[in-house]
C-alpha cells in the first residue's frame, strides 16, 4: 500500500479503460485485478461520454445531511456515521467509477487530451505510454493532470497497473472520507484516533489481505468495522484504544454496582484486565445488563504502536449480531454478470 492512512469505507470499484488498440484492450481487461469491474472502450470519445453522463454516488451521501435552515452560527452538516455502512446494501456500489486507465497515443485525442476533459475530479486517472513520450506524462503528473502513469511494455507492466490502481482507490476513498472528518470536527466530534495511525494501519491491511476482505465499513465514531470478503461472507473487526477500554470497564462496574450479579463480576474483571472487548455492532445503547454480555465479549489481542495503545478482536461468524446477508449482493456475483 501506498499509504498505511484507513479511509472510512473500501470496496471494489469500476475501471474505466480506454485503448484504440483492440487486442491490447483485451488482453489487459482480463489480467486486471479481480478486485476491479472494467469497463472498456476502444473509442475515447465514447468512454468521455459515458464518464459525462455518470452520477456519482459516494458512501458520504448515506452520512452527510445538509442543514439549509440554521442560523450562522449553527454548523451547515449532520454527520451519521451510523448509515455508512448501509452502502453494504446498495447493490449498484460496485459500479462506482474510481479511476481511469488510459493510453497515451490514441487517434483523434491522446491520453493527456482525454484525462484533462474528465471534469468529475474524484476520478483518478492513470496514463499508459511509451518511452518516447515519457517527458509529456512526467509533464501531466506535475501539472496535476494525472496521478500516476506506467511505461507500456515493460515487463512488470500487469503488477504495476494492478498496483497503481490498487493506490489510486484507496486514495478515491481517502479524499471522501476527509470530507467526512472534516464536518465530523466541525461538529465538535472526534474522529477515530487510528485511522491516522500508520502502524495500527499496517496492522489493518495486514488483516485485511489475510482475510481475502473484498471491503469495509466504519461503523461508527468509536472505530469499529464491517468486513465484508468477495463471497459477502461479514466478519467484524473491533478496535478500542486505552481510553474506550476504561471507559467500558467504567461503565461495566458502575452497572454490577447498582446490580450486583455472580456473572457480571466475571465480565466487569475480564474487562479491566483488558482479557475482553464488549461490542454490541449498532445497539451501543448498553441497555443489555452486564450480566448477559456474555455473547457480545471477544478476545483482546493488544497492539503497541509508538503514539499509543490499541486492543482489537476479529469476529467471525457471529449471528449475535443482526444483519441481513441475503440482501448482500457479494463483488464474485457482481464481476460474474459483468463478464
Amino acid at each position: 500500500m501506498l499509504t498505511n492512512q484507513i479511509p472510512y469505507c473500501f470496496h471494489p470499484s469500476t475501471i474505466i479503460f480506454v485503448d484504440d488498440d483492440v487486442h491490447f484492450l483485451k488482453s489487459l481487461t482480463l489480467q486486471l485485478s479481480t478486485h476491479s469491474a472494467c469497463l472498456p472502450y476502444q473509442n475515447p470519445f465514447e468512454a468521455l461520454e459515458y464518464i459525462r453522463n455518470y452520477k456519482a454516488a459516494p458512501f458520504t451521501d448515506r452520512c452527510i445531511v445538509h442543514n439549509n435552515s440554521l442560523s450562522a452560527d449553527e454548523s451547515e452538516l449532520t454527520i451519521d456515521l451510523k448509515q455508512i455502512y448501509k452502502q453494504v446494501f446498495n447493490t449498484d456500489r460496485f459500479g462506482e467509477v474510481t479511476v481511469a486507465l488510459v493510453d497515451y497515443s490514441m487517434p483523434g485525442m491522446n491520453g493527456v487530451e482525454f484525462c484533462r476533459q474528465i471534469k468529475n475530479h474524484s476520478i483518478k486517472k492513470i496514463m499508459l505510454t511509451g518511452e518516447a513520450d515519457h517527458n509529456i506524462a512526467v509533464q501531466a503528473f506535475n501539472e496535476g493532470i494525472i496521478d500516476k502513469f506506467i511505461m507500456k511494455g515493460s515487463p512488470d507492466m500487469i503488477k504495476e497497473v494492478n498496483k497503481a490502481i490498487r493506490e489510486v482507490q484507496l486514495q478515491y476513498y481517502l479524499n471522501l472520507s476527509k470530507l467526512l472528518t472534516v464536518a465530523l470536527v466541525n461538529n465538535q466530534a472526534t474522529p477515530p484516533t487510528f485511522l491516522d495511525d500508520p502502524e495500527f494501519g499496517g496492522l489493518f491491511y495486514k488483516i485485511i489481505e489475510q482475510n481475502k476482505i473484498a471491503e469495509f465499513y466504519l461503523l461508527e465514531n468509536a472505530g469499529n468495522f464491517l468486513l465484508v470478503d468477495m463471497k459477502g461472507r461479514v466478519s467484524w473487526l473491533v478496535v478500542c484504544d486505552e481510553n474506550q477500554m476504561n471507559t467500558l470497564y467504567q461503565f461495566a462496574k458502575n452497572e454490577h454496582e447498582q446490580e450486583p450479579v455472580e456473572d457480571s463480576d466475571k465480565i466487569v474483571k475480564a474487562i479491566s484486565r483488558k482479557e475482553q472487548i464488549p461490542f454490541f455492532f449498532l445497539e451501543r445503547s448498553y441497555d443489555i445488563p452486564v450480566y448477559e454480555w456474555e455473547p457480545y465479549l471477544h478476545p483482546a489481542t493488544e497492539m503497541q504502536s509508538s503514539t499509543r495503545k490499541y486492543y482489537y478482536a476479529l469476529i467471525k461468524g457471529q449471528s449475535v449480531y443482526p444483519i441481513d446477508n441475503e440482501k448482500i449482493l457479494p463483488f464474485s456475483q457482481y464481476s460474474r454478470k459483468q463478464s
